[in-house]
């Protein structure tokens, strides 16, 4: 096309022609410049497009790390630059950080969740032996022996799960020592509570225990109470729950007897 065709130069009123045309060539400087800082900021995005492929997992894949050996190759090789290694280094030291902190909410959960249930089955077997509140009694004393043979053996006395072995092997599986033993002419308060909302509440004595809950189980719930494990309501439901299940199942046996 022909200067002719394209008409004149713009001219700024009250510049000379030029000072027009050194405006315009500006002008045109500036817009190439605009342009190859586009083309440049596209590359860029398409290198940062890269980086993000190299470091973010594919799906079914593992996590995949970089060593400081790799950055170095890659910014040797121009493919990344000094800063952009770092900063794969940076995201790549915090991920570390946050797996770490996920694992350890994940054990303390599972540890808590192990506590419970072995807390919890320690408790029935409290309900189903109430005599391992005296400690003179047989069944104390074979609990203890039990429990000082696995001691002995390297367990950790602090560790309820010790305890619980020891429950186990003094007298085997708590449902089996539910259906033939445990208290006599116990009755739960469903069992001997009023209607409406009287059945709620627990009979027992002031304190807002069962009325047959001896001392050791006492104890024994007040621990997890106090470590925030249960609290008062659940620890008096689990007492009754254990109580009428025994119940039950010695009713049954006499029923089929």
């Amino acid at each position: 096309m022909t200067d002719a065709e394209n008409g004149p130069e713009p001219k700024i009123e009250g510049e000379g022609p030029d000072e027009a045309k050194e405006k315009a060539g500006q002008l045109k400087a500036l817009e190439a410049e605009r342009r190859k800082r586009q083309v440049l900021g596209d590359e860029v995005a398409d290198l940062r497009a890269k980086i993000q492929d190299l470091t973010t997992p594919q799906k079914g894949e593992d996590e995949k790390e970089l060593t400081s050996a790799e950055l170095r190759q890659a910014v040797t090789e121009g493919k990344l630059s000094d800063a952009e290694a770092d900063d794969i280094k940076d995201r790549q030291r915090e991920r570390r950080a946050d797996q770490q902190i996920k694992k350890t909410v994940e054990d303390t959960i599972a540890v808590r969740d192990v506590f419970n249930k072995v807390a919890d089955e320690v408790g029935r077997y409290l309900v189903a032996v109430p005599d391992l509140e005296d400690r003179e009694s047989p069944s104390y004393q074979r609990l203890r022996g039990e429990f000082s043979k696995l001691v002995a053996l390297g367990y950790d006395a602090k560790d309820k799960r010790t305890e619980l072995l020891a429950a186990k092997m003094a007298f085997g599986g708590i449902e089996r020592l539910e259906s033939v033993s445990g208290p006599e002419d116990r009755e739960t308060h469903q069992d001997v509570g009023g209607s409406g909302s009287g059945q709620d509440k627990p009979s027992g004595d002031s304190d807002g225990w069962p009325k047959d809950t001896n001392a050791g189980q006492k104890r024994y719930y007040e621990d997890l109470i106090s470590k925030g494990m249960k609290n008062k309501k659940q620890a008096v439901e689990e007492l009754e729950y254990h109580r009428k299940k025994i119940t039950q199942r010695q009713a049954k046996q006499q029923h089929t007897a």
